[in-house]
């Protein structure tokens, strides 16, 4: 409006009823930088929420079809955090922190000091990070050649300390925490390790790696494939007479 005459058309020839209501979706995710020619973030916003901000927006909120299953509150946070979709269309800022109470996205630099702030639960972190891996790389660098005992845990997750174990509320926490005590019956704490094979990369994780035995199904993937015509075995070895094949010293 600022530089063309009033008598020029604003709305670009392929602007039909058809691209508005049904297929503009594409030319936005496409090319963002194209609708943002005219378009501002909150007319987007705006039209995808029900409001009145163009003689063409619907009139009512538009919410994807995925956004109506199940999971899509357990998993949205990936397809977000991989720059997939446009939630733009839709959430802005005061949209997300109603269910996020971490800072989002986070600024520069915090993952040097991501404690939560005050009156915000650890789990805010678990929706977008579902894959704690990585997370579990670096604060249990310290512990990765100790032993699961309750004087490990608790400094840092004092919900272990609730007796019985049973009734800790958290899933992870409590799976761990029943097994504080087998040292009575087991004759010696469990490791990190012996559970978590490969954890870290300790001497005595790499050890125990190398003492695991096979996942049989991985084996069996193509001992124990059948042909997809004949549907006879192809390398017809089942049971121990597979594991012979490289193992001849195991006595079996």
């Amino acid at each position: 409006e600022a530089c063309h005459p009033k008598e020029f058309d604003l709305m670009p020839a392929n602007h039909t009823m058809g691209f508005i209501k049904k297929t503009h979706a594409k030319r936005a995710d496409a090319d963002p930088a194209y609708c943002a020619m005219c378009h501002p973030s909150d007319f987007c916003v705006g039209c995808h929420r029900g409001k009145p901000v163009s003689p063409n927006a619907p009139g009512y909120q538009i919410i994807p079809d995925d956004h109506r299953q199940a999971k899509w509150l357990k998993d949205h946070g990936s397809p977000y955090l991989d720059g997939k979709g446009a939630c733009g269309s839709c959430h802005d800022d005061a949209s997300c922190k109603r269910c996020h109470k971490t800072v989002m996205p986070h600024p520069v630099g915090w993952i040097e000091n991501h404690t939560p702030p005050p009156g915000v639960p650890r789990d805010d972190c678990e929706v977008c990070h579902q894959d704690r891996s990585s997370c579990q790389e670096c604060h249990h660098s310290s512990v990765q050649r100790s032993t699961l005992t309750r004087e490990n845990c608790v400094p840092c997750h004092d919900e272990m300390k609730q007796v019985p174990a049973t009734g800790i509320k958290h899933k992870s926490f409590a799976e761990h925490a029943v097994h504080f005590d087998v040292e009575k019956s087991k004759g010696a704490a469990y490791g990190c390790f012996e559970c978590h094979v490969s954890y870290g990369s300790s001497p005595a994780a790499q050890e125990a790696a190398a003492r695991q035995g096979h996942d049989l199904r991985l084996c069996e993937a193509c001992h124990g494939a059948r042909d997809a015509v004949t549907n006879e075995p192809i390398a017809p070895y089942s049971g121990r007479e597979l594991c012979l094949r490289c193992h001849t010293d195991l006595n079996i």
